[in-house]
């Protein structure tokens, strides 16, 4: 019976070395991933506010023409930072359409008791579901983006 690599027959040295080959190319596309990947992305931040005032809790969209978007929440000094699918920081490069709101859809059937009851907008619908609001990020900017919204009220 032969011992060596090269002595056994074609068929079976290939069916050897493909068995030992397949797994570490299968790691290795695993890792590389598929397509693409992630667009070049620039760390965006800023503060929301309304009538003058920090915005809290409120979400904030940034969504360019095509592709994914991104995402954020302002904390309680009306500040945000936007995340890109959940795993980068950042957003594309470009135009974008933004959205910012501070409605929660009401679930009886969430843990949270703050999705349990919901909550209203408290954003005038220019700046939501009917958004006028732009934003252009610059590649290579400072991505420092704030929004001074108007609730439309007389002061």
């Amino acid at each position: 019976m032969p011992t060596k690599l090269a002595d056994l027959p074609a068929a079976v040295r290939f069916s050897r070395v493909l068995r030992r080959a397949v797994p570490g190319v299968s790691l290795c596309l695993l890792l590389l991933g598929c397509g693409e990947g992630e667009p070049s992305l620039v760390p965006v931040s800023g503060v929301v506010t309304l009538d003058g005032a920090p915005l809290k809790d409120a979400t904030i969209e940034f969504l360019p023409p095509g592709g994914w978007g991104s995402i954020g929440r302002t904390d309680d000094a009306g500040r945000y930072e936007l995340l890109y699918r959940a795993r980068s920081k950042g957003a594309t490069p470009g135009k974008h359409t933004v959205r910012i709101s501070t409605r929660i859809e009401k679930d009886a059937d969430s843990t949270n008791p703050e999705i349990q009851k919901g909550r209203k907008e408290s954003v005038p619908a220019r700046y939501n579901t009917n958004s006028t609001l732009e934003a252009q990020v610059e590649a290579g900017g400072s991505g420092e983006l704030n929004f001074d919204l108007t609730s439309g009220r007389g002061k």
